[in-house]
């Protein structure tokens, strides 16, 4: 799970705590495609033409001092965050307002669980906080968090290697008595300078060798 998880609506009972508003106005669903404006090859699904763009969704509600549990979940309710941040002088609007804020603050990841859709680990693009005379102690609140996608890393680089080799009469073509010792004692792989193993693959006859490097990239 994310950091944190605001429970918006729907029917699912959560064992986590989450962020649940005291009363969800509207949730708005965005997903949208971008659409080549140029001619391009026809593609059996339409990748050639369109991409997607991460899904967004947009909350605004309310946050009292009544906690009052979506009546809608079944069993025992979902726990409420809130509940740990309230004291003599913070009520739960207040924390909520700080929770949130600190959210888009410190681009917390975000679970936004919804009647329709689970949104995990959205970051909040826009929070804003409505006073006026009807909200009273109350927090009015509206946020917008989008999904961002992931692509994963492979920690491995490959290339080839050309080391010179003595000559036939046993004597360094480009190299010192060191790389000599070296492949007289048959060793096949070296350390490279990112901590990957450089190992020779190819025949040692001729006067170029080629080889393989794998290993880690450097955090």
């Amino acid at each position: 799970m994310a950091d944190l998880i605001i429970l918006a609506g729907g029917s699912k009972n959560l064992t986590e705590s989450a962020i649940i508003p005291s009363a969800t106005i509207s949730i708005e669903h965005t997903m949208t495609n971008s659409i080549s404006s140029y001619p391009v090859e026809k593609s059996s699904d339409g990748t050639f033409n369109a991409v997607n763009k991460n899904k967004m969704v947009s909350i605004s509600g309310r946050f009292s001092d009544v906690f009052i549990p979506s009546s809608h979940v079944s069993g025992d309710a979902t726990p409420d965050i809130l509940d740990g941040l309230v004291s003599d002088t913070t009520s739960r609007p207040q924390a909520a307002f700080a929770l949130l804020r600190d959210a888009r603050d410190n681009l917390t990841y975000i679970d936004v669980v919804t009647g329709f859709d689970t949104y995990k680990d959205c970051l909040v693009k826009d929070y804003s906080v409505s006073e006026d005379a009807s909200t009273g102690n109350s927090l009015k609140f509206s946020l917008i968090l989008i999904q961002p996608r992931f692509t994963e890393v492979v920690n491995k680089v490959s290339a080839n290697i050309v080391e010179s080799l003595v000559d036939s009469a046993g004597n360094p073509t480009n190299g010192t008595t060191a790389d000599k010792k070296k492949k007289e004692a048959g060793e096949t792989c070296l350390l490279g300078p990112y901590g990957e193993a450089i190992c020779k693959v190819a025949s040692t006859s001729g006067r170029a060798l080629t080889g393989s490097a794998s290993g880690s990239i450097p955090q």
